[in-house]
């Protein structure tokens, strides 16, 4: 059997449930509902909501999160090490096992092909790091995420490899 195919049931589930609340929140944001206050790398909106810091291989992206606030990030295609150096917040992720309340200073190392809600329960200052050469955030973003767990797994498909 494919390996792609051998994701465990409570993974599965918080992969959907992950899905479904992006989902909720977009159209909540197309009918008027809700505003959509940062926007990612790829979106015409651009992305000056976000501290972009560089060094040698590396790229941080840095994003304050207003108490009452929630974030769903994008699916990473590498492990990353995302770092809480401000305030309280509830994050998740499909391989997390539920959600998990973190105060600053706080780090964890997230494996590839995760995709992080986080609720900021007091303002937050939240830090995803990444290894590349690149230097422009909205090409990091296109080359090193990705939108759904779906497109994650057509390229994981693609390349036959698992990360």
């Amino acid at each position: 059997m494919n390996a792609l195919a051998q994701i465990p049931q409570g993974q599965l589930e918080a992969r959907t449930a992950i899905q479904k609340m992006e989902d909720y929140l977009r159209q909540m944001v197309e009918e008027g509902i809700a505003e959509q206050t940062h926007h990612d790398a790829t979106s015409d909106e651009g992305d000056d909501e976000a501290d972009h810091l560089f060094g040698d291989n590396v790229y941080v992206r840095g994003l304050w999160i207003p108490a009452g606030n929630l974030v769903v990030g994008r699916t990473h295609r590498q492990a990353r090490v995302c770092i809480v150096s401000a305030g309280r917040c509830w994050w998740s992720d499909e391989y997390s096992g539920g959600s998990h309340e973190v105060s600053a200073p706080w780090a964890a190392e997230f494996p590839a092909g995760s995709k992080t809600v986080v609720y900021a329960v007091e303002d937050t200052y939240w830090l995803a790091c990444l290894g590349t050469k690149l230097k422009d955030s909205q090409q990091i973003a296109a080359e090193l995420t990705t939108r759904t767990h779906d497109e994650y797994r057509r390229l994981l498909e693609q390349r036959e490899v698992l990360p």
